[in-house]
């Protein structure tokens, strides 16, 4: 009978050692997973407190154009009514003073030249208040006043406008 004797002590201590490191590395491991899934966890109720606010200042953004839309139709609409009857009833004044047959001849000059200022700032109150609000955007909708926009721009500049389907 023959035998060989090898001492495999080192051998056994390197496994025992590999073990323990791969336990060791295993632990590390799922620790890690842990940490990356909180954070996943955490990232996902960021963005979604982050979409939750995102949709707070769309409808906010949405309140305060309809807030500014409400006010510009009011002022459009006191421009156009307030100051465009008390200029229109200047301007009838002024023709009544006019055409009056006691008026002086340089007087009635002078009234004709301050009822055209007058007709040029009813003008320009109508102007303003159609810009502010035109009124065709409450009646026939956003197309429509773009369309009539256009095509006042479009004859003011003498560029033609090429509408587009």
């Amino acid at each position: 009978m023959v035998g060989t004797l090898a001492d495999i002590t080192a051998r056994k201590q390197g496994e025992a050692a590999l073990r323990g490191a791969h336990g060791a590395l295993e632990a590390q491991v799922q620790a890690r997973a842990a940490e990356l899934a909180l954070a996943n966890t955490q990232l996902a109720i960021e963005v979604a407190e982050r979409r939750a606010t995102e949709a707070q200042v769309r409808e906010l953004l949405g309140q305060l154009v309809n807030a500014e839309e409400d006010k510009r139709r009011r002022l459009a609409r006191e421009l156009h009514d307030s100051l465009g009857q008390h200029l229109t009833a200047l301007a009838l004044g002024l023709q009544a003073v006019q055409e009056d047959p006691e008026t002086q001849p340089a007087a009635r000059e002078r009234l004709g030249q301050l009822r055209e200022v007058t007709q040029r700032l009813d003008e320009d109150v109508d102007r303003l208040s159609y810009e502010l609000r035109p009124a065709v955007l409450d009646d026939l909708g956003l197309n429509e006043a773009l369309r009539e926009l256009s095509s006042a721009w479009a004859q003011d500049s003498g560029v033609p406008v090429v509408e587009v389907q």
